[in-house]
């Protein structure tokens, strides 16, 4: 509903769409009730296909901020919001959603599920809406998303190689969804968006227009050169994984 009226007036919602989009975004993370993650992530998700094409660069640019926040500060950590300190600028009504939410936390819900939903919205995200998004954006939302990768599979060689003698077996085997997840999005994302590329893409400087054909083309080179790195770096991965179960 909230998409619809504001492709109707941009103007009267806009002040109030960063709250919206910011407060939803937090709620896509907490892991106090999977049905309301999921639900933060399909009303963000139909908020920005209703509304997306009256976005102005500053929403695109809110939008991609709150996601990639997500991932920089970890599902734990957007768990619990902090307390709020002279000047925060945070909305009086994300701070009081998200008290709310926290104090009827009960854990029933797994880590890497949250990571999982964060990952998949960033995906359908992309899938849509990419035509429309600064290359800078596309760009910081892949590599979130391989940035997540990366860090699952540290956490895995670091467990295995002895560095991380305190992880349980539980913990690791969610570090391997997590990762597996990762890898998967990430894939489909680059092949998405790589899809386009019938033809050489127009030089850089000047950026093309959004939504143009040039824009197009200058994203699907970019996920073409992210294609093939991520594809030997996830070689590489198996390798160093395969030398440690060998030398266990």
């Amino acid at each position: 509903a909230l998409g619809r009226t504001f492709s109707r007036a941009p103007k009267l919602l806009a002040p109030l769409l960063d709250d919206v989009i910011s407060l939803l975004t937090r709620l896509l993370v907490q892991r106090a009730h999977r049905a309301l993650a999921q639900a933060a992530a399909e009303s963000l998700l139909v908020l920005v296909r209703s509304a997306g094409a009256s976005f102005s660069q500053q929403t695109w640019a809110s939008i991609c901020a709150e996601l990639k926040s997500c991932f920089v500060a970890g599902v734990a950590d957007l768990y619990v919001m902090p307390p709020a300190a002279d000047g925060d600028a945070t909305s009086p009504l994300i701070r009081e959603v998200s008290a709310k939410v926290t104090a009827e936390a009960p854990t029933n819900i797994a880590p890497h599920e949250l990571q999982a939903l964060l990952l998949s919205t960033v995906h359908q995200l992309l899938q849509s809406m990419y035509p429309s998004m600064k290359l800078s954006d596309v760009e910081g939302l892949l590599a979130c998303m391989h940035g997540m990768y990366d860090k699952a599979h540290r956490r895995i060689v670091s467990a295995l190689g002895g560095e991380e003698p305190r992880l349980s077996p539980g913990e690791i085997l969610e570090a391997s969804h997590v990762k597996v997840e990762a890898v998967s999005y990430y894939l489909q994302s680059l092949f998405h968006l790589y899809g386009p590329l019938t033809k050489p893409p127009p030089p850089e400087r000047p950026p093309p227009k959004l939504g143009t054909e040039g824009h197009v083309l200058l994203v699907a080179a970019r996920a073409e050169f992210r294609l093939i790195s991520f594809c030997l770096h996830v070689l590489r991965d198996y390798l160093s994984l395969q030398k440690l179960s060998l030398d266990a």
